[in-house]
């Protein structure tokens, strides 16, 4: 798997929780909720992957933006697909 350490510690997390989840008693969800709180393994897995998302995207509109900027130049249609 290529991610970035972030979402490779929240994944972690998460399948610790899923393991874990096996070992204790069943409760319902807002026992669960009650039970992590803010400190949710999943949510945290989620805020790590939109930032890892997020940071990707950059990266791919700046190098969108200079393949069309170098292609506009020889008259592509790259400038109509922004």
């Amino acid at each position: 798997m290529i991610s970035s350490e972030p979402v490779l510690a929240a994944a972690e997390k998460v399948a610790e929780d899923i393991i874990e989840a096996y070992r204790r008693p069943s409760i319902t969800f807002k026992e669960w909720q009650q039970l992590w709180g803010p400190a949710d393994p999943w949510h945290e897995f989620t805020k790590a992957c939109r930032a890892e998302r997020k940071s990707m995207l950059g990266r791919l509109r700046f190098l969108d933006n200079r393949y069309c900027e170098d292609w506009f130049s020889r008259g592509s249609l790259c400038g109509f697909l922004r």
